[in-house]
């Protein structure tokens, strides 16, 4: 494996990128071509199913190829913390709640600062990282307490 953290960062970046660069041409080119046969042979309704799950199979080509990368299990953990956050914050919103949300936020940006600051000495750049899912997850907590505990909820009969 190449040492990427050595060298000139622009020759560099350009010996790891044409490379994907240039497979992402062929299967672009194979696209095409696999799109001009069956239009041509099989009809309008087969090339409008090529095209329909196109998307799908680059999703799950990107989704198994991303596998291949130890980060994708980080990034895949921060898109559910991300998520979590985000609907608990707009829960909070949503029944008149604005400034927990706001508190969170402020919350959210020191805690990433300082898990940043403890985490890179130990882990490098991928400290930054684990930082960021590690704040994401930590805050949603209070976010559900606060909605579980909320008495606009418990008055209804909705609590969660």
């Amino acid at each position: 494996m190449k040492d990427l953290t050595k060298g000139k960062p622009s020759r560099l970046i350009l010996a790891f990128a044409i490379p994907i660069f240039m497979a992402n041409i062929l299967q672009l080119t194979y696209s095409i071509v696999d799109t001009r046969i069956v239009g041509s042979y099989l009809g309008e309704n087969s090339l409008a199913a090529v095209g329909a799950t196109t998307t799908l199979s680059n999703l799950m080509i990107g989704f198994l190829m991303g596998m291949a990368v130890s980060y994708i299990f980080i990034i895949i953990a921060g898109l559910v913390a991300t998520f979590l956050y985000d609907v608990c914050a707009a829960a909070l919103r949503a029944l008149g709640d604005t400034v927990t949300p706001l508190v969170s936020s402020s919350l959210e940006m020191v805690g990433k600062i300082v898990i940043a600051f403890t985490l890179v000495p130990l882990l490098g750049y991928t400290g930054v990282i684990v930082a960021e899912p590690i704040v994401w997850f930590i805050m949603v907590i209070p976010l559900l307490v606060k909605i579980y505990t909320m008495p606009v909820l418990r008055k209804q009969g909705h609590g969660i």
